[in-house]
């Protein structure tokens, strides 16, 4: 059944800004969408027979009474190739916001979130995610999911995080099903490999109904960038615009830290601690977890490098679109 409601998609990339981007959408000028209970619902990043069965769970995120666009920005859905099709299915008039981000520094983001998870899923080092995408032989997402998939049957990755709870265990989902693809979060260079995906949504939707922005001219040109945005999105905006901090990458620092991520993860505590969000003490639990952690390091210039190899088609495409990037995709522009 097509479901006529407007909606506004932010399919990613991940760890590119769209928890930001997400905050303003919601906000604007006092008549922005109606928002789900969560920002990543990730229900289109399912196998498809599941999203046929459940469908009415999702619908049961937004009222359909409400004439303001829904919006889900979950950022499993650029990676996934069945995503577009199952949306436009449900949302023929969807608009598509796709948030890129220079290629390394995001497949470095993508690896620190994972790997700041307890129980830890991702157990590589970077030097070892470089390895494991790096080839001269043509086909590098093939190989990058094989090398993934080696190490998962050899014990040096974890992939039940991404099992058939994950809805469950994440948003509430009343139902068990397995993500189209579980290597996903894995695959962090095969993630910043943008042609491919944008250009999938291009097709499915037509790209007068897909907007690619960057979250370096977010940064650094919030009111035109983040205007575009809105206007495209159809929503009101007056005088300067900003894009809020939200969701950067921190790792634990010390033991106790340590304990701390570790106990938040335990069995209960994720339902306690979002029971605590939505009666106002979100605020005091974000100052109790950044108090015990440390923002992310830094690339050198030599990883940042070895690493640019792996993605080289992706900052030629894309400095070819837009050239203003030629200067903020590149080592030390931020």
């Amino acid at each position: 059944m097509i479901d006529a409601h407007a909606a506004v998609f932010l399919p990613g990339a991940q760890k590119s800004g769209t928890t930001a981007l997400f905050s303003v959408i919601r906000d604007a000028g006092g008549q922005g969408p109606s928002i789900p209970k969560r920002k990543e619902p990730v229900f289109f990043a399912l196998q498809p027979h599941a999203i046929a069965r459940y469908i009415d769970w999702y619908r049961s995120l937004y009222d359909a009474n409400d004439p303001r666009p829904f919006v889900d920005g979950s950022t499993a859905y650029l990676s996934c190739p069945s995503a577009p099709a199952a949306i436009r299915s449900f949302f023929p008039k969807a608009k598509i916001v796709i948030v890129l981000r220079d290629p390394v520094l995001r497949a470095y983001s993508g690896f620190l979130h994972e790997a700041k998870k307890s129980p830890c899923p991702e157990r590589r080092t970077f030097e070892q995610v470089i390895e494991d995408a790096s080839t001269t032989e043509g086909g590098a997402d093939r190989v990058e999911r094989e090398r993934v998939a080696l190490r998962i049957r050899t014990g040096e990755l974890d992939p039940s995080r991404y099992g058939d709870r994950y809805l469950e265990q994440t948003v509430g989902a009343p139902f068990r099903a397995e993500l189209a693809d579980p290597l996903w979060a894995y695959l962090h260079f095969s993630n910043s490999r943008y042609s491919e995906k944008v250009d999938r949504w291009r097709q499915e939707f037509g790209a007068e109904n897909v907007k690619v922005t960057f979250l370096e001219q977010l940064v650094s040109d919030p009111t035109l960038r983040l205007g575009e945005v809105l206007d495209f999105v159809g929503l009101p905006h007056t005088g300067a615009l900003t894009l809020p901090r939200e969701n950067e990458t921190r790792v634990p620092k010390g033991s106790a830290a340590r304990l701390f991520t570790r106990a938040r993860s335990a069995p209960g505590i994720r339902e306690a601690s979002r029971f605590l969000r939505d009666l106002g003490f979100g605020g005091a639990m974000e100052r109790v977890k950044r108090g015990g952690t440390e923002t992310r390091k830094s690339l050198d210039r030599s990883t940042y490098d070895r690493a640019k190899k792996n993605l080289l088609a992706e900052y030629d495409r894309f400095i070819r679109e837009e050239p203003k990037l030629e200067e903020s995709w590149r080592f030390g522009a931020h």
